[in-house]
């Protein structure tokens, strides 16, 4: 762990290869900080039942609020390029229709701390069990609260910067609502695990994504 570091990290998941390819991770892999790969079904009703280990509490990966990763990454907006007066408008307006057009699905649109390379994933909103824990439940048939989760967007992702500037030129678009709600199914899955191997799929339709969305620009 590093020095300053207040939280032991982990996430859940149903094999390591899964594990390893979250988007949820790459925050976590980009500044270097140590994650437990949990890949047994029981293992995070173990550590909620431990809560901490010499005195640093266990937190997934998945929750909404990391302050010591906030801290962290803010080493990393350095490195980013500027955005513009007008592109940052862009983007903020995109946010607003992205809330509205969700706003039955989830919380919040925000824009994410813990994203370099994917364009959106859902969180959980602090001290909600994770989508992990929410899957084994609905398993066994327990009865489980439908908690609304929070949509994360990378404000730096060629698809989200796309999406922005469609909504400029068209802000009553059905293709871009079909296209925000995609991206929020696309977050789903990968938070669910509702097929074995959702990472690849999911890289693919991104790809399809942005390939559409720059031609959409072009018209």
């Amino acid at each position: 762990m590093q020095i300053e570091q207040k939280e032991i990290y982990y996430l859940t998941g149903p094999d390591l290869r899964s594990i390893q390819n979250s988007s949820y991770l790459e925050i976590f892999k980009k500044e270097e900080i140590e994650v437990l790969y949990l890949d047994d079904p029981m293992d995070e009703f173990v550590l909620s039942s431990l809560n901490e280990y010499k005195e640093k509490k266990f937190i997934s990966v998945e929750q909404a609020n990391i302050d010591y990763l906030k801290k962290s990454s803010q080493k990393s907006k350095a490195d980013e390029p500027e955005k513009d007066k007008v592109q940052e408008q862009q983007l903020n307006d995109l946010m607003g229709f992205m809330k509205l057009t969700l706003k039955d699905e989830v919380v919040d649109v925000i824009d994410s701390i813990r994203l370099v390379d994917s364009p959106a994933c859902l969180v959980n909103a602090e001290n909600a069990p994770s989508s992990h824990v929410q899957k084994l439940l609905k398993m066994m048939n327990k009865e489980t609260l439908n908690t609304k989760k929070i949509l994360e967007i990378n404000l730096h992702n060629p698809i989200i910067m796309n999406l922005a500037k469609l909504y400029q030129r068209d802000p009553v678009s059905d293709t871009l609502k079909e296209m925000i709600r995609q991206l929020y199914e696309n977050s789903l899955v990968a938070a669910d695990g509702l097929i074995e191997r959702p990472e690849t799929m999911i890289k693919r339709i991104e790809k399809i994504m942005q390939t559409t969305s720059e031609l959409l620009i072009k018209e």
